[in-house]
């Protein structure tokens, strides 16, 4: 009964797999956080399978969701409101995550996909999955897995030796976890956490269908932060850079602005020189793309303290709009230009980051723009959910999980 495939393609797999059922969890997000990413990896397995897919989560955040894939949806309990709730939420969490486990075992589900889980919960799913040896099952790892390197807050600590414990839980080869980007596998595979058979790596799946707007022929050049603004990601490095960019902005022909909802931990290093739109809520999807829209640059202030094992949402929003990057130097976008090409400047510090804006607001770097953006759209085409699809079902074959 098992079926091995070599140098077939994706679709003639599809048309001789048997019909199953995947179960699809977010049993972590309450509202719309991690929307893009999910709706984009349902894409990806209806691509890969000719199954039903059955997704777990709360009504909000599937309202959230816009897919192309037809899908059935089970209503589940998520709480999502900061540390004072992390005890209930763990119940829920783990209540959930068991019964969806044992149905999976008694209705022979293809596998589970566990787009995300609570570090704390995280170590429990391990634990309860040793009841269901059977079940197949794909955890997600997110930003979360920065919480094993952390050194400043004892939160994060905390939460980081749930991580470590979990790791430390082997279940073998019926549970994998998926990461997203062969850095982050190797970054992550240097800590001596996992063993490389215990984790895939995919690009950062995302649609990138979208119809882009003519941006404005204004003379003043817009630079946009885009994403949630944390210190985490350097985020209130905005400021600093704009301060060091007065003079342009005093003249009109630089803004400098953030796109996406603003941590009071940002805001308290705000000047009137950043324009923030009054971003301390969460954007709609509809505003914060217009937003991006009318950017002419990308810029990003992320470093290796938590930006080595984590991916960037933020970083393939700018891919999606074609907005070349303005980046400081680390693991990530460092992988990222090599494997794309001309897509925007890296630096060392603000300084040269200050430089470089100089001459694209006197006008030096306009056929280097043109580059950039061509760059882009071919990038679109070598990060699409098609080609990521191909990919992820080559992993998993090869990994023996789908026999």
């Amino acid at each position: 009964n098992h079926i091995i495939f070599f140098g077939i393609t994706l679709k003639e797999k599809i048309l001789v797999r048997r019909i199953n059922m995947i179960y699809f969890v977010e049993s972590n997000k309450e509202n719309q956080d991690h929307q893009a990413i999910n709706e984009a990896m349902i894409h990806i397995l209806g691509k890969i399978f000719n199954d039903k897919i059955h997704v777990f989560s709360t009504q909000k955040h599937f309202d959230n969701l816009r897919l192309t894939h037809d899908v059935d949806l089970s209503r589940i309990k998520v709480i999502d409101r900061g540390a004072k709730s992390w005890i209930i939420k763990v119940l829920y969490e783990v209540f959930n995550l068991w019964k969806i486990l044992k149905v999976a075992k008694s209705k022979e589900v293809r596998f589970v996909y566990i787009s995300s889980v609570f570090p704390i919960t995280h170590y429990f799913i391990k634990i309860i999955k040793k009841a269901f040896p059977s079940v197949k099952m794909i955890i997600g790892l997110h930003g979360e897995i920065e919480f094993v390197r952390a050194r400043k807050s004892a939160k994060l600590k905390f939460l980081g030796k749930f991580i470590r414990l979990a790791f430390d839980v082997k279940l073998g080869s019926n549970t994998k976890y998926l990461v997203f980007g062969d850095i982050i596998k190797k970054n992550l595979l240097a800590l001596n956490l996992l063993n490389s058979d215990e984790l895939i790596s995919i690009d950062h799946p995302y649609q990138y269908d979208v119809r882009l707007l003519k941006s404005p022929n204004e003379e003043v050049i817009r630079i946009g932060m885009i994403g949630l603004a944390s210190t985490n990601k350097n985020s209130h490095f905005i400021y600093q850079l704009a301060e060091l960019l007065e003079n342009e902005i005093a003249l009109n022909k630089l803004s400098v602005e953030i796109i996406g909802k603003i941590l009071p931990n940002v805001l308290n290093y705000s000047n009137s020189l950043v324009l923030n739109h009054n971003s301390e809520q969460f954007l709609s999807r509809e505003l914060f793309e217009k937003r991006i829209q009318f950017i002419q640059y990308a810029v990003f202030f992320y470093d290796n303290h938590f930006y080595k094992l984590c991916a960037s949402g933020a970083f393939f929003d700018a891919v999606k709009f074609e907005k070349p990057i303005l980046a400081l130097k680390n693991d990530f976008f460092e992988y990222y230009f090599e494997k794309l090409g001309d897509i925007g400047f890296l630096f060392n510090d603000l300084n040269e980051m200050r430089n470089q804006i100089k001459s694209i607001v006197d006008g030096q770097c306009r056929e280097r723009r043109l580059i950039q953006i061509n760059n882009l759209k071919k990038a679109k085409q070598v990060l699409s959910l098609e080609s990521i699809a191909i990919d992820f079902d080559n992993q998993l074959t090869e990994n023996r999980f789908l026999l």
